[in-house]
């Protein structure tokens, strides 16, 4: 395997190769010109034995470019003078045709090349098989980054919840609040009872009541005017009198 590799190498270096492949309608393509470069036969010379055995070349081991992707071809190739004084567009070559014109060119040195040729194609297909692969793992791994990270920020902005008080800390008392009035009519006795509605200690519990005990206006000043208690048939008496 080394012998082969030293043997190749001496023929021809895979990298020059590699740089001879174009990218031409999807598909990894090589020029006329670079291969009779490779071959070390004229490009004129190539093209009639192609000719000569167009049965050995189906559409899809060689085609002709058009004159639209010739010009975009000399565009993107910086030695693009090359082929200043070229008239018509050159023909493109796959691997399989590649490897198909040593069986044309019917030499030593052609059988040589196109085994370097089609080793530089297998191997830019690992070159780019473990790109792909590496690619994916890359894209997963910022899926897995981007998910995380937000997980994490999800986690910042999660409210931190109350802290109670260390030991004994007594809450204060609500205050005891009126809310109501309301007066019980005037018993025996001339005394009127009047209810005020407060609220209890704590909220959750009933109304509690305070009671406050007030004299008739009327039974006051019978009482003042007296200088004493007054039994019923007194107060009657003197009701009837100032009626």
């Amino acid at each position: 395997m080394a012998e082969r590799e030293r043997v190749l190498q001496t023929v021809i270096p895979v990298e020059r190769i590699a740089a001879a492949i174009y990218l031409i309608r999807g598909e990894k393509m090589m020029l006329d010109s670079d291969l009779a470069e490779l071959y070390e036969v004229e490009t004129k010379r190539l093209n009639e034995q192609v000719k000569r055995n167009s049965e050995r070349f189906p559409e899809h081991f060689m085609f002709q470019l058009t004159h639209e992707e010739f010009e975009n071809l000399k565009s993107q190739i910086a030695t693009s003078s090359e082929w200043g004084g070229r008239r018509t567009p050159p023909y493109a070559f796959t691997e399989h045709g590649a490897l198909m014109l040593s069986s044309v060119l019917k030499s030593e040195h052609a059988v040589r090349v196109s085994i370097a040729i089609v080793d530089t194609f297998v191997h830019m297909r690992r070159l780019l098989s473990t790109n792909e692969a590496l690619a994916r793992k890359v894209a997963q791994h910022d899926r897995q980054i981007a998910n995380l990270y937000e997980h994490v920020e999800r986690l910042l902005k999660w409210p931190e919840p109350e802290k109670k008080p260390i030991g004994y800390n007594e809450q204060p008392r609500p205050k005891r609040r009126g809310i109501g009035y309301f007066v019980i009519p005037t018993d025996r006795k001339g005394v009127e009872e009047s209810y005020s509605l407060t609220k209890g200690k704590d909220p959750s519990t009933s109304l509690g009541m305070t009671k406050r005990k007030t004299p008739h206006p009327l039974r006051q000043r019978l009482r003042g005017e007296s200088g004493g208690e007054l039994n019923p048939k007194e107060i009657k008496h003197k009701e009837r009198k100032n009626a």
